[in-house]
């Protein structure tokens, strides 16, 4: 069973004509009794581990479809120094790390353990470095170090499902990354969204969001709103296809909103995303669109 949990929900009476609803908190004792029903994770050598491969999928279903806030409360109730928790956006995406779920799995070193093996990611140099949970913090460990490309599988490769190869990277998709800043001297707060695919070889997720960065008095002034464009949008992996959206977020002004359809430990061998994003800044009233569509076939 998957259950997904709503932080906050907004509505306003906007162009498009919503009503009104209250906040909506978290309960963290249901999130984390929910979590511990579905998989085994727990804080070892200062990053997660997950004692299986079944784990760690079955925690991947659990957290994809949460938002910023709600993975930050579940990191935090396990008592995980994460690198969203510890390292701003801005430097994050400076070296590659794009999904606030990727960032909420792996602490500051870009590691994370899953069954026998620890995995240090370099998302800028697409490299994926995996050393036994024994040999890990061993002086003499990178003897016994394994290299893959983010391209790659890994925890395929690892599990024995897939051979490793390097003449069949060409036909998976690779990463990307396309934004929309808004940014006024009328509006002191900076409109933010993203459509992006990111891979790191043991998670390969699509994400579009849309976030406000508020100015020096904190207060948010611009309404915003996303969902999907077209109704050709979808996903296919080695073994599966599935169909994106439609989605439609609701109308909001506060914080951000993140939409993920697809969240894997398998790389993606085509899709299409295509995501339209409304912001309305409260000083002047005025309406801004953007499309972005990030595709790969």
């Amino acid at each position: 069973m998957k259950k997904k949990y709503v932080l906050y929900s907004s509505l306003i009476f906007f162009v498009i004509g919503c009503q009104e609803s209250e906040p909506i908190s978290i309960d963290e004792t249901q999130i984390s009794s929910e979590a511990e029903s579905l998989f085994e994770v727990k804080v070892q050598n200062g990053m997660l581990h997950f004692p299986s491969r079944n784990d760690y999928d079955s925690a991947l279903e659990f957290l994809g479809p949460m938002s910023s806030e709600e993975l930050q409360e579940w990191t935090e109730a396990l008592g995980f120094e994460s690198m969203k928790s510890s390292i701003s956006l801005e430097e994050r995406e400076k070296e590659g790390i794009y999904d606030e779920l990727l960032a909420s799995l792996i602490n500051t070193n870009a590691e994370i353990s899953i069954g026998m093996n620890t995995l240090r990611l370099d998302a800028l140099g697409e490299m994926v470095y995996v050393t036994s949970n024994s040999e890990y913090g061993k002086a003499s460990s990178n003897k016994g170090e394994r290299v893959f490309s983010t391209e790659d599988n890994v925890l395929d490769i690892l599990d024995g499902i897939e051979e490793e190869s390097t003449t069949s990277r060409s036909r998976y998709c690779k990463k990307r990354k396309l934004s929309w800043d808004i940014n006024f001297r009328s509006n002191p707060n900076k409109i933010h969204a993203k459509v992006v695919y990111q891979k790191a070889g043991f998670l390969n997720s699509l994400q579009s969001k849309i976030e406000e960065e508020l100015g020096l008095n904190g207060t948010s002034a611009w309404k915003m709103f996303l969902r999907t464009n077209g109704s050709g949008n979808f996903w296919r992996n080695k073994k599966r296809t599935g169909t994106i959206g439609p989605y439609q977020a609701s109308i909001f002004n506060r914080a951000n909103k993140s939409y993920r359809p697809y969240y894997s430990s398998r790389r993606l061998r085509a899709y299409k995303f295509s995501i339209e994003f409304w912001a309305q800044s409260d000083n002047d009233g005025v309406l801004r669109k953007r499309v972005i569509t990030i595709d790969c076939n």
